[in-house]
């Protein structure tokens, strides 16, 4: 067994290089659950000030005020363009397939 650390070099390098899934997917898991659960009462204090900070600035949430500047200008937005492209990509990824099989040797499944 190896000792890894949870520094970003680390993990960089463990995420890009090892073949086994589950050791990619602990180290991942500890990475980003680093402090917990010592900070959890932190970071809900923030969140909840973000929320409040939100509000009293006219916004639905965090994320509308944190967006708004951007060109998304809404959460809604964001979601929209996201599932856009999964469909898109999907539909692409399934006429890919579809020519790929086409165009398989006879007798290869």
């Amino acid at each position: 067994y190896y000792t890894l650390g949870t520094d970003m070099p680390t993990v960089s390098e463990i995420m890009e290089n090892c073949a086994l899934e589950s050791t990619r997917e602990k180290l991942w898991r500890i990475y980003n659950n680093k402090a917990h659960p010592v900070n959890y009462e932190v970071l809900k204090k923030i969140i909840d000030l973000r929320k409040k900070l939100a509000h009293k600035l006219g916004f639905a949430s965090y994320a509308h005020m944190s967006i708004n500047k951007l060109m998304a200008k809404t959460p809604e937005h964001v979601y929209e363009f996201l599932h856009s492209i999964e469909k898109r990509s999907t539909d692409a990824s399934s006429n890919e397939l579809a020519l790929l099989k086409h165009n398989l040797p006879s007798g290869v499944t």
